[in-house]
């Protein structure tokens, strides 16, 4: 028996806002300055002592003198640079790696709201979403970077999937336990990957 297409019932503002990229459902939260975090160690330098002996005998001898902590704070100074630019390196590459995945989930989105607002949806693009959304929760980025979906914007979305859902099930005869949506982000996170699936168990074994 061929699946019974229902149309999402979502506002024309939301559809409109994750289409056009206005309604930011999904965003980074970086350092408050965009600086690191992380501050390099000050090389040890000689003892304010010795200032009375570079009078004296001038910057040069004294640094021929102590040529072993000339070197020292030489390397020391060198591995700072090299442990600045790597760890600026490091977290360019989590940035630019949180913000391909979330292109890729933003997409998804798009991709589902079209068909499911059409009354097209199919397993492949709910499991494209799902696992879009996968994808973050498992991305480790560590405390500069936290990928945030705010609960404003996303209760009126999840919502109508829930309603969506519910619909989707009744008119193929499915039946199954739909909870109402969870309150705050994570809950509404859960919530929907709960509607995600069902949606897709519906469209792989009624068809």
């Amino acid at each position: 028996m061929p699946i019974v297409q229902v149309p999402l019932d979502v506002s024309d503002d939301i559809y409109m806002g994750v289409l056009n990229g206005s309604l930011e459902l999904l965003g980074m939260v970086k350092d408050g300055q965009h600086k690191v975090r992380k501050h390099i160690p000050r090389a040890k330098l000689p003892r304010a002592d010795k200032a009375a002996k570079v009078k004296k005998a001038g910057v040069w001898q004294v640094i021929k003198e102590h040529k072993a902590i000339a070197i020292g704070v030489g390397a020391v100074t060198t591995v700072a640079g090299i442990g600045a630019y790597a760890y600026h390196s490091w977290k360019d590459n989590k940035m630019a790696a949180a913000e391909e995945k979330i292109a890729d989930f933003q997409k998804a989105l798009k991709d589902y709201l079209k068909a499911s607002k059409k009354g097209k949806l199919n397993a492949k693009v709910v499991d494209n979403l799902q696992n879009a959304l996968d994808d973050l929760e498992k991305k480790k980025l560590g405390k500069d970077v936290e990928l945030t979906i705010p609960a404003s914007q996303l209760t009126a979305l999840i919502y109508s999937i829930f309603t969506y859902t519910e619909t989707l099930a009744k008119a193929n005869e499915y039946e199954v336990k739909i909870v109402k949506p969870k309150n705050g982000t994570q809950g509404s996170i859960t919530s929907l990957k709960s509607y995600l699936e069902i949606q897709k168990q519906i469209l792989e074994n009624v068809a």
